[in-house]
C-alpha cells in the first residue's frame, strides 16, 4: 500500500498555501475612481435637465399661449418661440451668461429645446440640443429627449428620459461617453404650482428614478449601469439621496455597488466592494 510520508504532507500543504494566496487583491482605488467618474457624468446631465425643466415649466404655467416671450431668471435668459401657425412645435432657447451660477453650479453656453406640447400634459415630447454648453467647466453633448408619460397607477407623474451618444468632456477626467434610459416618477411636490407659489414650487419636488445605461470611460473601458433599487432624487440635491446602483465591467474584479444613503441631501455616497464599504464625496 502506498503511503504519504510527512515530507509529502508538508509539500502539499505548501502548494495549497501558495496557490491559495495567489488570488489577486481588489484594486479598490480603481473601482472607486470608476464610480466617481460615472457619478460626475450623471450629476452633470441631471443638473442640466433640472435647469431645463425649471425653465420649461415657467413657460408652461406663465405663458400659456403667448408668443415670443422673454423670461429672465437671474443670469439665465429663455426665449419661447411658437410655430407661427399651429403654436406647436415650439422652441425654447436658454442662454447662460458667462459663468452663470444657478444652484451652486456654473453654466455656460446655450440649450435649445423643441417641444410638441405643454410638458405638463401627457404625451408631450422635448428634444434637447446643447450648443457650446458646459456645466462646471465640463462640456456636454448628447441626443437627449424626454417625454411626459402621463400618470402611474398611483396617479403620480412619470417622465421618460433617453440620453444617446452623450459626451462628457472634462480637463481632469478626460472625455467619456454616456447613454441611459431613465423612468422618473414624481412622488412628492406634483401638486405644487408655479403660478401660485413661484419658483419655490420646485423646492419640495422628489423623484424616484429607475434606469439602465452604458458608460465608456476616458480609457475606453465599457461599463453597464443599472439601478438596483429606485434612486430618490430631491430637487435641490446634486446626487440621489437614497437608493442603490450597480456598475459592471469586464475590467473590474468585482461589481461596484453604490449606496446613496438614507435620504439625506448631501454629496456623499458609499462604495461597496466585496463586502467592504467606504464613504466618498463627489465635488
Amino acid at each position: 500500500m502506498f503511503r504519504l510520508n510527512t515530507t509529502c504532507f508538508m509539500f502539499l500543504g505548501l502548494l495549497m498555501l501558495f496557490f491559495g494566496s495567489c488570488s489577486p487583491e481588489i484594486d479598490s482605488q480603481k473601482h472607486i475612481n470608476v464610480a466617481k467618474e460615472v457619478l460626475a457624468v450623471q450629476k452633470a446631465f441631471n443638473q442640466s435637465y433640472k435647469t431645463i425643466a425649471w425653465q420649461m415649466h415657467l413657460e408652461d404655467e406663465l405663458i400659456q399661449g403667448y408668443s415670443n416671450q422673454l423670461i429672465v431668471q437671474g443670469c439665465a435668459t429663455s426665449e419661447f418661440t411658437p410655430d407661427s401657425i399651429q403654436f406647436f412645435p415650439a422652441k425654447l432657447d436658454i442662454n447662460f451668461s458667462s459663468d452663470c451660477k444657478l444652484k451652486d453650479e456654473l453654466f455656460n453656453g446655450d440649450i435649445s429645446v423643441v417641444i410638441d406640447g405643454y410638458m405638463n400634459q401627457a404625451g408631450s415630447n422635448a428634444i434637447i440640443s446643447f450648443e457650446d454648453f458646459s456645466i462646471n467647466g465640463s462640456n456636454l453633448v448628447a441626443d437627449y429627449t424626454f417625454k411626459n408619460k402621463g400618470n402611474s397607477e398611483q396617479q403620480l407623474p412619470v417622465i421618460e428620459h433617453q440620453i444617446v451618444n452623450g459626451e462628457f468632456q472634462n480637463s481632469f477626467l478626460g472625455n467619456s461617453n454616456y447613454s441611459a434610459s431613465i423612468f422618473s416618477t414624481q412622488i412628492v411636490g406634483h401638486q405644487s404650482s408655479i403660478e401660485n407659489e413661484g419658483s419655490t414650487a420646485f423646492e419640495d419636488d422628489v423623484w424616484e428614478h429607475n434606469f439602465s445605461g452604458t458608460f465608456v470611460s476616458s480609457t475606453g473601458a465599457i461599463y453597464n449601469l443599472q439601478s438596483e433599487t429606485n434612486l430618490t432624487d430631491h430637487w435641490n440635491c446634486n446626487l440621489p439621496s437614497a437608493g442603490r446602483m450597480v456598475i459592471e465591467g469586464e475590467d473590474l474584479q468585482t461589481n461596484i455597488i453604490i449606496d446613496f444613503g438614507d435620504g439625506t441631501c448631501d454629496q456623499k455616497f458609499t462604495v461597496e466592494l466585496d463586502g467592504e464599504n467606504s464613504e466618498h464625496i463627489i465635488e
